[in-house]
């Protein structure tokens, strides 16, 4: 029902916290694990928060659904950690500029930025070294750096406020001939014929790099009764990352994946392959590499002035099977709709994505029935993890709305004979694990009884090795559900 992730740095040791809007309730166990190095857990404490009920008198029946106030979002977000999970989350002003990110440097892979707002980012200190822009016309962007060959490798950057007016106009000259022309598409099969990937990289190299690969695919099989996520890493000649496709088959399954990149990726040299948690048996590795022939634009002025992109059509609300929707269904909904049975997606959605201006209501059963939420964007895309409010893999049906333009409609309120007031308590408790070691087998504590109302909590992780560690701490109900958890590094 909830967790926390701590990441301490080489025989380090790290507090680590984390809130929850709505409080996790019925937390019966804690089960404690640490990835790639071993880490201790220890320090587990609790917030719990009481409020008196209050009964709500000064308004009509039925009370209006008020329009919340706007949370102020910060026009870039640069991030540590994919997801902005765990790490820094650096929240920038704009327009502005840094000519050196300091301890920051060569540590970013996340960059989110708000609609009206573009970033130029450098590999070197003052604006020097290779260079990219990212822009957000018409919706806010989540750029992960690893598509684009850039990260962890930021030491200075630009921000801009895009023009609200549209893109100015060209005068093309006559041309004499139209040009066309047509990317030629080849694939190249990676001779890697099958190979057991585990907690282990297992690694092979290309007898020649390969560059303008725009596509991968292969295919990956469970040997276990588990579902394993498996991944192929792809590499450079300096052991970067530059792109990667992750593929989760079912127990015992064989499963096909694909990726395609929007920019091509250069100089892949070497595949690294891996399975997390359970061993997969990863084959059919498949490059599609696009071959353009070289136009020299002779239509335009020179300089060729800087055209507004054709906005990308965004469906209203999109369904992921997994968290930042990577592997697994990305399921594209128009609206105004309803789905009173999402068939093979059943209990199977994690992740919701929300534009501006829409409105989902989901269901835990089929026809619109049993426990529900409502989530709502008003004034920016909302992204929503559903183990944060208690419906991960628990949605059978939807009913998708647009939200009203016009401001929420105004209420009278009828005189209070005395105005309520009231302050919500808040108590910590100290959760008995003393120090426990952490390592790739999850360990387990039960409570004596479950607790409800927890809007907080926080722990200490200690790495173990010289190198760093990322510890979870795992929040289950009585059915064994995660409602939260605690990740520190």
């Amino acid at each position: 029902v909830g967790h926390l992730n701590i990441v301490p740095s080489n025989y380090g040791s790290k507090d680590g916290s984390k809130e929850f809007d709505i409080p996790l309730n019925g937390v019966s166990s804690v089960h404690m694990y640490s990835w790639w190095n071993s880490a201790t857990l220890s320090n587990l404490v609790f917030t719990i928060e009481s409020c008196p009920v209050l009964v709500p008198t000064l308004y009509p029946t039925p009370h209006p659904t008020l329009r919340p106030t706007p949370e102020v979002v910060a026009p870039v977000t640069l991030c540590e950690n994919y997801g902005c999970d765990g790490g820094f989350v650096w929240k920038l002003d704009g327009p502005m500029e840094d000519n050196w990110v300091g301890q920051k440097n060569d540590k970013i892979s996340e960059i989110v930025i708000q609609k009206g707002w573009k970033i130029e980012v450098f590999r070197d200190s003052n604006f020097q070294g290779g260079s990219k822009v990212f822009e957000a016309w018409d919706s806010a962007q989540t750029i992960e750096l690893d598509q684009h060959g850039m990260d962890n490798k930021i030491s200075s950057f630009k921000i801009f406020e895009l023009p609200t007016s549209p893109a100015p106009s060209v005068t093309l000259s006559e041309p004499t001939v139209s040009p066309t022309f047509v990317c030629d598409r080849t694939t190249k099969q990676i001779p890697i014929n099958e190979v057991l990937a585990s907690s282990t990289l297992q690694s092979y190299k290309l007898a020649n790099p390969l560059s303008n690969i725009v596509k991968v695919s292969g295919t990956a099989t469970a040997r276990t009764s588990k579902a394993s996520t498996a991944y192929f890493y792809l590499k450079d000649t300096d052991g970067n990352t530059v792109g990667h496709l992750n593929i989760v088959p079912s127990n015992y399954g064989s499963k096909d994946g694909s990726k395609e990149f929007d920019i091509p990726l250069n100089g892949v040299s070497s595949v690294h392959m891996y399975s997390w948690w359970n061993s997969a048996t990863l084959s059919n590795l498949v490059f599609t590499i696009e071959s353009c022939p070289v136009l020299v634009p002779t239509l335009y002025p020179t300089p060729h002035p800087t055209l507004r992109p054709t906005p990308e059509v965004v469906a209203p609300v999109t369904l992921c099977e997994n968290y930042g929707c990577d592997g697994g269904f990305v399921w594209k909904l128009d609206g105004p709709m309803e789905d009173n049975w999402v068939g093979q997606k059943n209990d199977k959605i994690s992740e919701i994505v929300i534009q501006k201006g829409w409105k989902i209501e989901v269901f835990r059963d089929s026809n619109f029935q049993g426990g529900s939420k409502v989530f709502e964007a008003w004034d920016s895309a909302q992204t929503i993890e559903l183990d944060q409010h208690g419906m991960d893999n628990k949605i059978s049906s939807f009913k998708i709305f647009e939200l009203p333009t016009s401001p929420a409609p105004s209420v009278t309120l009828s005189e209070p004979t005395v105005s309520p007031t009231f302050v919500c308590d808040r108590t910590t408790k100290q959760i008995p694990i003393n120090e426990v070691l952490a390592s790739s087998t999850l360990q387990s504590y039960k409570l004596a009884n479950p607790l409800s109302n927890i809007v907080k909590v926080s722990g200490t992780a200690t790495a173990r090795t010289s190198k760093a560690s990322t510890a979870y701490f795992y929040l289950k109900d009585t059915d064994g559900n995660t409602v939260g958890h605690l990740n520190i590094v």
